[in-house]
This record gives structure tokens, sequence and C-alpha cells, in this order.
């Protein structure tokens, strides 16, 4: 009995564990879906900046910008739809440096908000 009891402890914590890890992962997906849409609205927000300065600078940014949020919506549903942690952190990464470069069109390419 004594040799079976550490076996037992075992079987009663690895799953345990794993469940741990599975759930851990999944507020890590979850974080990084929600972190896209916001990224996806900041993008927003700035080609609605952009329209405005068009007024005044007559420099078409928009129809880039409005490029740039299909190419993240696309990217942030592909990941949705995968729910592969690696997918939706690559798919993370990628909404990221659109976000940022979006920002560089309507900011510069000199903005340290950019980063």
């Amino acid at each position: 009995m004594k040799l079976l009891t550490p076996l037992i402890v075992f079987c009663l914590i690895a799953p345990a564990s794993s469940m741990a890890q599975e759930l851990e992962e999944s507020r890590i997906i979850t974080a990084q879906m929600n972190d896209m849409q916001r990224m996806i609205h900041e993008i927003a927000e700035l080609q609605d900046q952009a329209d405005v300065e068009y007024e005044h600078d007559g420099v078409e940014r928009v129809g880039q910008l409005g490029k740039i949020i299909v190419e993240a919506e696309i990217l942030r549903e592909s990941a949705e739809l995968s729910e592969s942690g690696d997918e939706v952190n690559e798919a993370w990464l990628e909404v990221s440096n659109l976000r940022t470069m979006a920002c560089k069109i309507v900011k510069g390419e000199q903005a340290t908000e950019c980063k």
C-alpha cells in the first residue's frame, strides 16, 4: 500500500495541474482576443481623426486605415475560430503591428505614442 500512495496522489494532482494550465491558457486567449478588439477600435478612432485632419491638410489617409481595419478584423476573426493559443498570439502580434502602423500614418513616423 505504501508504494501505491505516491501513485494515487500523483493521479489526483496531475489532472488538477493540467486543468489549471488549460484555464490559464484560456484566460490568456480571452485577454488577447479582447485586446485585439480594443486595438481595432483604436485604429477606427485614428481613422476618424484622419478624416478630420483631411479637411485641414488634404492628405488622404482614411482609405489606408480602412484597409488596415479590415486586415485586423480578419486576423481577429481567424484567431477566434482557431482557438489555438499560438495562432491567437500570432494574430495579436500582427494586430498590434497594424495598430502601430495606423498610428504612424496619422501621427507621423516619429510619434512617440505609436509604440
